[in-house]
């Protein structure tokens, strides 16, 4: 007989002495407590050998990267995709008022190739007259056999009522005033060569819009140079170099980027 045998048997002696003579021995209620009391063991047994399982498969997973799903996440752990930035929408820029030193650099860029410009001149004229805004600039120019002199003035004034130009009048020898496209006049003065060796070649465009430009070429110093007396050779530019470069757009761009005179110019 092991010693559990001998335990359940003493128990089963002391319970059989406490029941009433001749009563029968409650073998059922022993065994129905043992069996519980097996149950309630395994159980437990059991419990433990889950709760071992989990912490090993939760310490699995926190060791493998990328295993956490979104989904199991609360909202307030998930994070919104970013946002695109908003890129504000603005106009294009402007193009700024013409000033002198872009009129100098203009002018360098159209003339002939064949051209050097030198001792570079400006004039802002803006704030002279209220009913004219007037820029000029001027280089000395040299193709190696003579020198000159090469000068464009953009002005802007009021427009002529209606927007309709009437040309001014050119009577003068070696003077023409040709119709352009748009209402524009194109006036071109090719004076011969006068008292004192002196010459000045001058084109000039009057448009409705109250622009105008004056391209000039002569043997004339510019207004930048030290020489006081005319260069013995004639203007460096033909009228017809002259024409082009007045009608060039640019110029009357230019022109029209003015501040606006402030009043009517006297008729």
């Amino acid at each position: 007989m092991t010693e559990d045998d001998a335990r359940i048997a003493g128990r089963l002696k002391q319970l059989a002495d406490r029941q009433v003579t001749g009563g029968p021995v409650p073998a059922a209620d022993l065994i129905h407590r043992g069996r519980r009391t097996r149950r309630l063991r395994t159980l437990g047994g059991t419990a433990v050998g889950a709760g071992g399982v989990a912490l090993a498969c939760t310490v699995c997973l926190a060791l493998v990267p990328g295993t956490t799903d979104r989904a199991t996440l609360s909202p307030a752990a998930q994070s919104s995709p970013a946002t695109p930035a908003t890129t504000a929408t603005t106009a294009p820029p402007t193009d700024p008022a013409i000033t002198t030193t872009r009129l100098l650099a203009l002018l360098a860029a159209k003339v002939p190739a064949d051209l050097h410009p030198s001792n570079p001149y400006q004039l802002d004229e803006t704030a002279r007259l209220p009913w004219l805004r007037q820029l000029t600039a001027a280089y000395t120019v040299s193709d190696g056999a003579g020198t000159g002199s090469v000068r464009v003035e953009v002005r802007r004034t009021t427009p002529p009522p209606g927007g309709t130009l009437t040309p001014t009048p050119c009577a003068m020898p070696g003077c023409t005033v040709t119709p352009e496209p748009g209402g524009s006049y194109l006036t071109v003065y090719l004076p011969d060569r006068a008292a004192g060796g002196e010459q000045d070649w001058r084109a000039t465009v009057d448009r409705p819009d109250g622009t105008s430009v004056t391209v000039s070429a002569g043997n004339l110093p510019a207004p930048g140079s030290d020489r006081k007396v005319p260069y013995p050779n004639a203007p460096l530019l033909t009228g017809g170099q002259l024409s082009s470069l007045a009608l060039d757009p640019a110029w009357h761009q230019a022109a029209a980027s003015l501040p606006a005179p402030l009043s009517p110019a006297p008729r």
